[in-house]
């Protein structure tokens, strides 16, 4: 079923199949709707199947609002492979965030997965932020994994300003090995236009 309406008015779209695999299935909702001019937008999309022993599930949303407005998505999707989301007996989240506003505006992002290896895990923070000319922007970036007996944490970290401005790098390290642990600190802040640089 699909109903839509010309400038200033709206459309929506409703679609779904659904098949039988091997030994599985799969099903697709698709639904988007969008007010164009001086509107909005929003896409939902979901989708799962069920591969052999297993199933996967997609959540995709997203809404934007163009001129002058904003827009935002969500994105998520877990995953259920051959005896485990995880590759072995595990399992893996995905979390995928972000707002952005364009015209004078911002853009943050967020993103979050976490997965689960042979006898441990890792996860996954991501967020970014921007603002266009004469703006700004900030890079946020974690993850943390665990391998066979131990663990290894990151941390990144950038912001940057454009003309006549700054920008900032954090990034950090830790991995736990077999026994044992390292760490490693970077940093560096620079000032482009007769500016300063510094390295740490």
């Amino acid at each position: 079923m699909t109903s839509s309406y010309g400038v200033g008015g709206w459309s929506m779209l409703y679609y779904m199949t659904s098949s039988y695999e091997v030994s599985g299935w799969s099903t697709l909702y698709y639904m988007t709707s969008s007010y164009d001019v001086g509107g909005w937008s929003t896409l939902y999309y979901m989708t799962s199947s069920y591969d052999v022993g297993g199933w996967s599930t997609l959540y995709y949303m997203t809404s934007s609002y163009d001129v002058g407005g904003w827009s935002t998505l969500y994105y998520m999707t877990s995953s259920y492979g051959v005896g485990g989301c995880y590759d072995v007996g595990g399992w893996s989240t995905l979390y995928y965030m972000t707002s952005s506003y364009e015209v004078s505006g911002w853009s943050t992002l967020y993103y979050m997965t976490s997965s689960y290896g042979v006898g441990g895990w890792s996860t996954l923070y991501y967020m970014t932020s921007s603002y266009g000319v004469g703006g700004w922007s900030t890079l946020y970036y974690m993850t943390s994994s665990y391998e066979v007996g131990g663990w290894s944490t990151l941390y990144y970290m950038t912001s940057s300003y454009g003309v006549g401005g700054w920008s900032t790098l954090y990034y950090m390290t830790s991995s736990y090995d077999v026994g044992g642990w390292s760490n490693l600190y970077y940093m560096t802040s620079s000032y482009d236009v007769g500016g300063w640089s510094t390295l740490y």
